[in-house]
C-alpha cells in the first residue's frame, strides 16, 4: 500500500537534519522517510552549520536542548524562511521557557525527542500546512497560537470538549490504557471517544486524527 505522502504538493518535502550525534539523525531520517516523498537535503551535526543552509529547505528538523535555541536566530543565513521542527533533548525542563524571536515568522513545531513515529509524522504534516505545534505556553507567551482558528463547514460536526482531551493525548503518542488513567475513565469509554473523533474528523488512524485535528484548530501538540 502506498504511504499518504505528508504535503499536498507534487514536488518532494525538503527536509534537513540538524543533530550532534549520528545515530539519531539516522533514526530521524528513517522515520521521516516512511511518511511520503521526503528528500533529505542536508545533514548537519553542528549549529554554526546552519549558514550553509539552502533556503529552498521545507522543514529544518534540529535535535537541541532548549539552553541552545537561541543559537539558531544567530546561525541560520538571512532570507531562510523555512518551518522548525525542535525535538528538545530535555523537555522536562523546558516547558515554559519562552522561543526566540525567528518564530514569530514560520510555521514552528515542539516535541520531545523520542516521540512516536507517528506523532513525529503528525507534527510534520501540520507544519507544511503552515501550522504551528508544540506546548501550548510556548506560542502564548509569543502571541501565536498553536492552531489555525475553526469554523466548522455547514453540517460538520464539532468535538466535544472531552473528545479534545481525548485527541490531545492521542497526539502524545499515548496508549488507551495511558489516556484512561490521565483522564479518569474506562479503556473502554476511550475507545468510544476515539471512534466518536476519527468519524467526526473522517479519519482513519490515529496520525491522521492528529494531523486533521491540528489543521482545524482543535491541538496545540
Amino acid at each position: 500500500m502506498e504511504s499518504e505522502p505528508l504535503s499536498p504538493r507534487d514536488a518532494p518535502v525538503r527536509l534537513a537534519l540538524l543533530s550532534p550525534g549520528g545515530a539519531i539523525r539516522a533514526g530521524l531520517r528513517a522515520l521521516l522517510q516512511t511518511g511520503g516523498r521526503v528528500e533529505i537535503a542536508a545533514e548537519m551535526a553542528d549549529v554554526s552549520e546552519l549558514q550553509r543552509m539552502d533556503e529552498r529547505v521545507d522543514v529544518l528538523v534540529a535535535v537541541l536542548p532548549f539552553q541552545r535555541l537561541a543559537e539558531l536566530e544567530k546561525h541560520l543565513a538571512e532570507g531562510v524562511t523555512s518551518a522548525i521542527l525542535l525535538l528538545v533533548t530535555d523537555w522536562e525542563e523546558a516547558a515554559g521557557v519562552p522561543l526566540p524571536n525567528l518564530f514569530r515568522s514560520r510555521a514552528a513545531g515542539l516535541l520531545p525527542l523520542g516521540v512516536e513515529g507517528e506523532t513525529l509524522q503528525a507534527a510534520l504534516a501540520a507544519l507544511l500546512e503552515g501550522l504551528s505545534v508544540g506546548l501550548p505556553g510556548w506560542f502564548s507567551l509569543l502571541g501565536q497560537p498553536g492552531g489555525m482558528p475553526f469554523s466548522p463547514a455547514a453540517g460538520e460536526e464539532r468535538l466535544t470538549p472531552r473528545e479534545v482531551e481525548v485527541l490531545e493525548q492521542l497526539a502524545q503518542g499515548l496508549t488507551n490504557k495511558q489516556i484512561a488513567r490521565i483522564l479518569g475513565i474506562s479503556e473502554h469509554t476511550v475507545k468510544y471517544h476515539i471512534s466518536a473523533v476519527y468519524a467526526k474528523l473522517g479519519a482513519m488512524n490515529r496520525a491522521e486524527a492528529v494531523r486533521i485535528g491540528a489543521r482545524r484548530g482543535y491541538l496545540q501538540i
